[in-house]
């Protein structure tokens, strides 16, 4: 079994060579932002490995987009597609209702909880990073920005 690291840090910058040398080293490697971010993530990891040991493992693929929560890696069209943790978790929560609208609130009390208060337009700041991440070498924009109502992850598109 391959070692986990959970690297906590938030220069983009620091973060980004420390995933490298580490993944070289073969190490899974996962990155968060912060403390708090750092002990969400590493508790639902423990959660789900003593509830469902088989979702430890779980890879989701939508179209062309594959996510692998335990090696917190996603890849579309084949090519490694690097996310920061709250942009995963938007992406994560968004596969697996593909298709299906949700407004800025419902993305802020599914990704970030209902216990924190977060402006309702840092939805699109992050919906913006997760585009421009997904979207870099691939055609086709498989999230959809739906008017007065929300955003969706179009499978078509995908």
């Amino acid at each position: 079994m391959t070692p986990y690291v959970l690297v906590v840090e938030d220069e983009d910058a620091l973060a980004t060579l420390l995933h490298y040398n580490l993944d070289k080293e073969g190490y899974q490697i996962a990155v968060a932002g912060d403390g708090e971010e750092a002990l969400t993530m590493a508790s639902e990891r423990a959660v789900l490995r003593r509830i469902r040991p088989g979702l430890a493992d779980d890879r989701i693929t939508v179209g062309d987009i594959v996510i692998d929560r335990v090696a917190h890696r996603v890849k579309r069209q084949g090519k490694e597609v690097h996310l920061g943790p709250t942009e995963f978790r938007l992406l994560d929560y968004l596969m697996q209702h593909p298709g299906r609208v949700f407004s800025r609130e419902q993305l802020l009390d599914a990704v970030w909880g209902s216990d924190v208060y977060v402006e309702a337009r840092t939805v699109d700041v992050h919906i913006g990073r997760l585009r421009k991440a997904l979207n870099g070498s691939a055609d086709g924009d498989p999230i959809r920005t739906v008017r007065s109502a929300g955003y969706s992850l179009d499978v078509e598109a995908a």
